[in-house]
């Protein structure tokens, strides 16, 4: 078995005393790998363009942590409604569960061993009908503007008193007959 190596030790860097009258003074030289390398001069258009960028990441990191939130609450507010809707569409398309399905389904007798004929399985759509009849509202619907006017039309017999009406309905002010 080999002699295990120390590790080397750090050499001291050399020491010069100064005598002095009152006593004397160790001047050491210090050490350079401890000594951090001078910082570069900084312009200040480029420390303020980094400013901006590192605000800028701020500024999208904040609304990115905001939309999250958000739509958290807005899963824990639409995910009754959600589930409830997505429950009736299947409802819709298969309104036997699978284990009742199931039972319905032919198959062997076990005791006699006759085959049995499948039981009918009724689907009678009843969700369909409201839903088109409002579907059918809304394509129906006179989408339009209707204008009602402010002035009370009155029923006048000459065409003189109709004229001056629509007169007074479409320019101000009233004409002198």
């Amino acid at each position: 078995m080999a002699p295990r190596r120390q590790p080397p030790q750090p050499t001291r860097p050399p020491t010069k005393t100064i005598p002095l009258t009152g006593g004397s003074v160790a001047l050491t030289r210090p050490n350079p790998a401890l000594i951090p390398p001078p910082k570069a001069p900084v312009d200040p258009k480029v420390q303020a363009d980094q400013e901006a960028q590192q605000a800028e990441e701020t500024r999208k990191e904040d609304i990115v942590k905001e939309c999250v939130e958000r739509l958290a609450i807005a899963a824990e507010a639409m995910g009754p409604q959600i589930a409830r809707e997505l429950d009736d569409l299947a409802f819709e398309l298969d309104q036997w569960p699978a284990e009742y399905r199931e039972q319905r389904a032919g198959g062997v007798d076990k005791a006699t061993g006759r085959t049995l004929p499948s039981r009918p399985t009724l689907e009678i759509n009843k969700i369909d009908q409201p839903i088109q009849q409002v579907l059918n509202e809304a394509r129906m619907g006179r989408l339009s503007i209707q204008i009602k006017p402010k002035i009370k039309w009155k029923k006048r017999k000459s065409k003189r008193e109709k004229s001056s009406v629509w007169w007074r309905a479409t320019r101000w002010p009233k004409p002198e007959w």
